[in-house]
């Protein structure tokens, strides 16, 4: 998928919420040879999340959801490696700001997963 295409789809709420809803099922199958094209996407994700602050949550809820299920899934989750810092760097700015209790599901299964690559990465 081209990268136009991907900010084509950002600029609409409905595609935005079906756009994180489709990478919920097939983000461990998209983009297995294009790194970057997989880096935009997850970050989009984690962007996604703030949304709740622009009165779209749909597309936030949406987002929290699928990004629990792609931390979940021990295979997916070591391709989030190359953008841990700047997923860190999002998720301190969003936290004092997400009142959504999912969001900190999301935290808790994060926190689990990435444990030893946060401590170096705080420290």
């Amino acid at each position: 998928m081209p990268d136009s295409t991907v900010d084509m789809i950002a600029a609409n709420v409905i595609l935005r919420a079906r756009f994180s809803l489709m990478l919920g099922y097939y983000a461990d199958m998209l983009f297995q040879q294009q790194p970057e094209a997989f880096n935009k996407t997850m970050r989009f994700l984690f962007e996604s999340v703030g949304y709740e602050l622009q009165h779209e949550s749909v597309i936030t809820l949406q987002s929290i959801d699928t990004l629990c299920t792609i931390v979940s899934d021990a295979d997916l989750a070591p391709r989030l490696d190359p953008i841990l810092g700047e997923i860190i760097d999002i998720l301190n700015q969003l936290t004092p700001k997400i009142s959504y209790p999912a969001y900190f599901e999301f935290l808790g299964e994060f926190v689990k997963f990435y444990a030893e690559s946060l401590k170096s990465q705080i420290t």
